[in-house]
């Protein structure tokens, strides 16, 4: 099913019916939105053309996420499991990370600071430190 960005067909702000003065164009079309997964070892990335001929990275598996931590380093670490993910409860038990999502790793639990699906990153803040 083809997913369109058009408001011809809501209401007026009276409630009343707004009649579409013309059809869908091909320039509305969205895409289905890419659900980042959890994997071992790399990264999955793909390049999508958008309008215009530029090119976004999506980021469909990862194994790895940049950890940003309170003294201002920034390294690069595997993923253990996903904690919780806020957005959605069903997001949690099928491991799919969006922004927001609570991450395990070997140096703590990690909030995802970036969305994956759109940057083709991700990188996230050291939430709370692994006590060893």
């Amino acid at each position: 099913m083809t997913i369109y960005h058009w408001d011809l067909r809501k209401k007026k702000r009276t409630g009343g019916k707004k009649v579409p003065y013309r059809r869908k164009r091909a320039y509305e079309m969205g895409r289905n939105a890419i659900e980042t997964k959890i994997i071992k070892g790399g990264d999955i990335v793909e390049a999508v053309r958008v309008r215009g001929g530029g090119i976004k990275l999506k980021l469909k598996a990862t194994g790895f996420v940049n950890v940003s931590t309170n003294d201002g380093k920034t390294q690069r670490t595997e993923i253990r499991g996903l904690v919780t993910n806020p957005s959605n409860m069903l997001y949690a038990r099928r491991g799919i990370i969006t922004k927001g999502a609570i991450i395990k790793t070997p140096l703590g639990n990690v909030k995802v600071t970036s969305k994956p699906s759109v940057s083709g990153t991700l990188n996230g803040v050291l939430v709370s430190s692994q006590e060893t």
